[in-house]
């Protein structure tokens, strides 16, 4: 059974559209070393993970690594601008409200 963490990893690498090889290859790691790795069930040394954060910063490496969302760091600012306009909506229907109170008191 393959490990989460490299389950993950192989999501990420799928989500990104590409193959196991260019991964490697565009992150600097020697040919042949993910693919053994999700294969064998093994683990990566550090050194492979910080080549990996430092090719795809995007990457939450607390998602890979713990199963911590977001996935992708941009996913978090998204949330964060969908709350923040929720609150802002929320906030504007309140003054609606409110100023619909007053006309009808008076």
């Amino acid at each position: 059974m393959m490990p989460e963490f490299l389950k993950r990893l192989k999501e990420m690498i799928d989500r990104e559209g590409i193959s196991i090889r260019s991964f490697e290859m565009n992150c600097g790691i020697t040919n042949g070393t993910v693919s053994r790795t999700i294969k064998n069930n093994k683990n990566f040394q550090i050194q492979v993970l910080l080549k990996i954060s430092e090719k795809h910063p995007r990457w939450n490496m607390n998602y890979l690594i713990s199963g911590t969302l977001p996935v992708f760091h941009e996913d978090s600012r998204i949330t964060q601008f969908k709350n923040e306009d929720f609150l802002m909506s929320v906030a504007d229907l309140g003054e609606a409200v409110k100023r619909m109170a007053e006309s009808i008191q008076s």
